[in-house]
């Protein structure tokens, strides 16, 4: 039987991630369905600055977002974010036992000329600029009625899992999941499962 689960869940994880490589579908969001497991998620988060809440991996400590400031935007684009955006982090997690990091942040809109419905994909655009384009990938999610822009960012031993998506009010949020490549298959089921629990509140 356990060797049957691992079959199943190894085939989950794989159609998931080459969908991952695959470009935004012309047709539209793909249907995300995630089986939460409650043995791979943390205590629920709720931030209702944020109108969200959500649970981080299992065993990803809290650590203090306001003590961390982190830039998006380094040589090129960097002018051009700091022109457009602000990157607030607002809830850090860290397992410290296979470099993982889970970064929630509100992005600020410092542009008044964006429209609102051309924020994200503006946002990703920049971001997408500072790393090669084989290192990078994009696809649309829709979850529960939530739209979420996801890219995967895969660089030597580093993979980074980023979901940007609007709350209730417009705000602009992003989910940054970084992990080692060589923990890759312990620590994404985790990611998983806490990318499923997250919620938008009132």
């Amino acid at each position: 039987m356990k060797n049957y689960n691992k079959i199943i869940i190894s085939g989950f994880l794989l159609i998931l991630l080459s969908s991952c490589k695959e470009e935004i579908p012309v047709g539209g969001p793909i249907p995300l369905e995630i089986t939460i497991d409650s043995t791979k998620i943390g205590d629920i988060v709720v931030d209702d600055s944020l109108g969200i809440s959500f649970h981080p991996p299992l065993l990803w400590d809290s650590y203090d977002a306001e003590s961390s400031k982190r830039s998006e935007s380094k040589r090129t684009s960097r002018r051009q974010m700091k022109e457009k955006y602000r990157l607030s982090p607002k809830h850090l997690f860290f397992d410290y036992s296979n470099n993982g990091i889970l970064n929630v942040s509100e992005i600020e809109i410092i542009d008044s000329t964006i429209s609102v419905d051309s924020t994200i994909s503006e946002y990703i655009s920049l971001i997408s600029r500072k790393y090669n384009p084989e290192d990078i990938s994009f696809v649309n999610y829709s979850m529960d009625g939530l739209l979420i822009k996801h890219q995967t960012i895969k660089m030597k031993n580093l993979c980074s899992y980023k979901y940007v998506f609007t709350n209730l009010v417009g705000k602009l949020i992003q989910f940054d999941y970084s992990i080692r490549s060589k923990s890759e298959q312990t620590e994404f089921p985790k990611i998983l499962s806490s990318l499923g629990t997250i919620k938008l509140v009132k």
